[in-house]
């Protein structure tokens, strides 16, 4: 898209030529950043080399091409393969910005036998009562304990825990 740069946008902007000028460029910025996607990501990373920053991902976030909410046949292959590779669940449905479930559905709808689910251990929730009890946020522990914050919240109150407001 071609912006004149001696004619203002709106109307409105004529009589604000700052507002005129900044509006172009945020205009021409977002649709050069948009349309030279390559361009953006090698600056991104040179700005992260630069920065001195060590995780630069090398595998690009793939999107999944959805019309009518369906997921293509080339991503469900995909992702898959992946999870054959080892990805688990929860790290594809991240990468594919769809729900957990959406990927067990394509997993399933595979045939593809499902890795088991780990579960918590009566150790590890005397450990998350523990760290609860000396003001850990349940984030936290899940993160110590490898589990998401709200798989702690739950065996927490099966053992009889109050669970603390969020904001207090």
């Amino acid at each position: 898209m071609h912006l004149p740069a001696d004619e203002p946008i709106s109307p409105r902007e004529t009589r604000n030529p700052w507002l005129a000028k900044l509006t172009r460029d945020f205009l021409v910025g977002v649709l050069g950043a948009y349309s030279n996607l390559k361009l953006a990501a090698r600056q991104l990373h040179d700005l992260l080399k630069i920065t001195g920053e060590r995780r630069i991902s090398r595998e690009p976030t793939p999107l999944v091409a959805r019309r009518d909410g369906r997921i293509a046949a080339r991503e469900k292959q995909r992702i898959v393969h992946a999870y054959y590779a080892g990805v688990s669940m929860k790290e594809l449905a991240r990468r594919y910005a769809i729900h957990r479930t959406s990927i067990r559905d394509v997993l399933e709808e595979g045939e593809v036998v499902l890795r088991k689910q780990r579960k918590i251990s009566p150790a590890q929730v005397d450990i998350a009562v523990s760290l609860y009890k000396q003001g850990m946020s349940l984030a936290r522990i899940g993160e110590r304990l490898d589990f998401n914050a709200q798989t702690i919240s739950m065996h927490l109150r099966r053992a009889g825990v109050t669970i603390r407001s969020a904001n207090g």
